[in-house]
């Protein structure tokens, strides 16, 4: 592993430690900050659309300050690929737990703590709009919203939070981009279509993310929420509602849900 960090030309306050597992284009390292005391995730790429890729993500993440938000701890490249590096979400996605539901396993942290993921459906979902909103705030937006690129990670005091990954399809308000991909599930029309990424289309992903891990989990959605989060997804004459709305919607479910397994 230290050839490997010594021809990527990573800081040497950064260690690796092992590879991860995952399917897609990107190479993936566990590592270990000692400046910083904390575990981190190395991102490699190589070619031509996997640097266009990673510069997007390292020029988002650069600008976005949210606490669901990845951190950017650092970025650089060698002769033949390019790394990025942010903290580490010790708990997988969400589309790792919904995959884990279907399966009938019984869900639990990594150390071995039952998780109720219908009692902290609205809380992760909310705090995914703040960090979307912080995102759309700071001129940036996302393009593909996803339960894969919803990341939980373990905060101090035991308490498991959501955040927003994988800014790689993300572009800058003001550019007309066709740049970035997006899972076809989640998409807005106009993303289907060959449109970029927008920030009435991150708006629909996010719609459409909510209901569908809400519906997984078996969570009552209450009669306003569905409308709101409906009308994210389905065409009206209006348009889509407008962020601000659907986190005021996610944040007073969670809310609500927080009360109710309290009184419980």
């Amino acid at each position: 592993m230290e050839d490997l960090a010594r021809h990527i030309g990573l800081p040497d306050h950064i260690h690796l430690r092992r590879r991860l597992d995952d399917p897609g284009s990107a190479d993936f390292f566990l590592g270990r900050d000692s400046r910083r005391g904390r575990t981190v995730v190395i991102k490699v790429v190589r070619g031509t659309e996997g640097l266009a890729r990673l510069q997007s993500e390292a020029r988002a993440l650069a600008r976005v300050r949210h606490t669901a938000v990845p951190d950017l701890i650092a970025v650089g490249s060698a002769v033949d690929l390019a790394w990025i590096i942010t903290d580490h979400a010790d708990q997988g996605s969400l589309a790792d737990r919904l995959a884990q539901l279907d399966r009938g396993q019984p869900r639990s942290d990594h150390n071995g703590q039952e998780l109720s993921d219908a009692k902290q459906m609205w809380r992760w979902l909310s705090e995914v709009a703040g960090g979307l909103a912080a995102a759309h705030s700071a001129g940036v937006v996302h393009g593909d919203v996803s339960p894969s690129n919803i990341l939980l990670r373990t905060v101090e005091g035991g308490g498991v939070n959501a955040c927003l990954a994988d800014f790689g399809s993300s572009a800058m308000v003001d550019e007309a981009s066709q740049r970035g991909g997006h899972t076809p599930s989640f998409a807005a029309p106009e993303r289907r279509r060959g449109s970029g990424p927008s920030e009435s289309s991150d708006v629909y992903a996010l719609c459409a993310t909510a209901l569908h891990c809400l519906e997984k989990v078996g969570t009552p959605i209450p009669f306003d929420a569905r409308r709101t989060l409906g009308a994210g997804v389905t065409p009206l004459v209006g348009g889509r509602p407008s962020l601000r709305r659907v986190q005021r919607c996610l944040q007073k479910a969670s809310e609500r849900d927080g009360r109710s397994g309290a009184q419980g």
